[in-house]
């Protein structure tokens, strides 16, 4: 009954994963030939910039709503929920602020908060096993996000970066209605405000150190490459990789979340055991079909489709090769912050992005966004690597039935 359970709930996920890439496809085709290519540059850039910023603005607050939704720690993911809400409204005055003198960045601003707002009532969904709910966030946003776009251009106005964050902001609104994310917002208001600040709860501090270190190092090869001078075009070739990259992650992704579920639903340690490496083998196919279904398509694809992101083929090809050892540390960062060991995950996130600057800063001068790339695979086998071995440490996988005696 499980086993189905899972497999009907990854089949809602895979469905709406093959959907969400069409979309995103179709809206990455979309900016692409609309947007100029330092636009498309300047795009990437701030969309990287305000992926850093975000995290400030979740301080640790979407991963505990996840891990207490999946607990059905009702009272605890109140307080959450109410602590995010006071968090969240300086930051949406700032925006209302950057308006003034910017419609662009602070139509930018608008649009990411509003985006952070979908995602942090699509974690809750997802704790509580609301999987459809939870997998038609990203594919129903993009498709309003690209309809919009698209009804500005037929429209007769020209395509620019005002339009095109203006449109994503009304494009998350609506997909925050129409998931219910209104009804989440009124069942978890109903303690009373309490005026405190995220970074003195540990939980969501410990969180947030996870989230600052796994963010970062995702985010800062795009901004290293505009630091050490590479040309726009080079930085939109690699942007452009980054987002078929991170349109392969939604097919890893969602065995994270079924993962999390499971070990939260059982106190065996065997059957725990047994759903690692069942959704490890899970992991592995996916990655080696990924890799190479783009080894057979990606080149026709991208000729026939994207030609101005042509020279992007081999960076992509590059890029998935760390797709399997990303789905790995998921499993077994999951299976950590399960046992309450957040502060080793956030150790561990944090030497990973160490070591991403580091290959990062003898890769790119060296070999351009091929380096870039390779510097991106060598860390995800490095933090993979050490979650495993953090995980043999704690005696959490060990093989036997009995809970581990220490704490760290």
């Amino acid at each position: 009954m499980v086993i189905a359970s899972t497999k009907r709930a990854y089949g809602a996920y895979t469905c709406l994963a093959i959907t969400n890439v069409a979309v995103s496809a179709g809206l990455l085709l979309f900016l692409a030939n609309t947007l100029s290519v330092e636009d498309y540059a300047t795009f990437g850039v701030v969309s990287t910039l305000a992926g850093l910023g975000l995290l400030v603005v979740n301080a640790g607050h979407k991963e505990a709503l996840f891990k207490f939704a999946s607990r059905s720690e009702e009272v605890t993911l109140r307080r959450t929920a109410q602590s995010i809400q006071n968090w969240l409204i300086p930051f949406f005055l700032l925006a209302a602020a950057l308006l003034v003198s910017s419609l662009w960045a602070g139509l930018a601003s608008l649009m990411f908060l509003l985006v952070y707002v979908v995602i942090a009532a699509s974690a809750v969904f997802r704790g509580r096993q609301q999987y459809t709910t939870d997998a038609a966030m990203w594919p129903l946003y993009r498709a309003f996000w690209l309809a919009g776009c698209a009804a500005v251009v037929f429209a007769g106005s020209p395509m620019s970066l005002a339009a095109v964050f203006g449109v994503g902001s009304l494009a998350a609104l609506l997909t925050f209605f129409l998931l219910g994310g209104h009804k989440i917002v009124r069942e978890l208001a109903a303690f009373p405000i309490q005026l405190s600040l995220p970074f003195t709860n540990p939980v969501l501090r410990q969180f947030f150190y996870i989230e600052v270190a796994t963010v970062a190092y995702i985010k800062v090869d795009v901004l290293l490459l505009a630091f050490l001078g590479i040309p726009s075009a080079d930085i939109a070739s690699y942007f452009f990789s980054i987002q078929l990259f991170e349109a392969a992650l939604l097919l890893l992704m969602p065995l994270g979340y079924l993962f999390f579920n499971r070990i939260n639903g059982t106190d065996s340690p065997s059957a725990k055991r047994s759903a690692l490496f069942v959704f490890g083998g899970g992991v592995i196919l996916l990655s080696l079909v990924a890799m190479l279904g783009w080894a057979v398509v990606g080149p026709t694809l991208l000729e026939t489709l994207f030609a101005n992101y042509v020279s992007s083929n081999a960076t992509t090809a590059v890029l998935l090769i760390a797709l399997l050892p990303w789905g790995l540390a998921s499993l077994f960062s999951y299976w950590l912050v399960a046992q309450d060991r957040e502060r080793l995950v956030a150790w561990v996130f944090f030497m990973g992005l160490l070591s991403h600057l580091i290959f990062n800063a003898v890769f790119i001068p060296n070999w351009g966004v091929q380096g870039a790339a390779w510097a991106r695979v060598a860390t995800e086998c490095f933090i993979a690597s050490m979650l495993f071995a953090t995980a043999i440490k704690t005696g959490s996988l060990a093989a036997n039935d009995e809970a581990p005696k220490t704490k760290v």
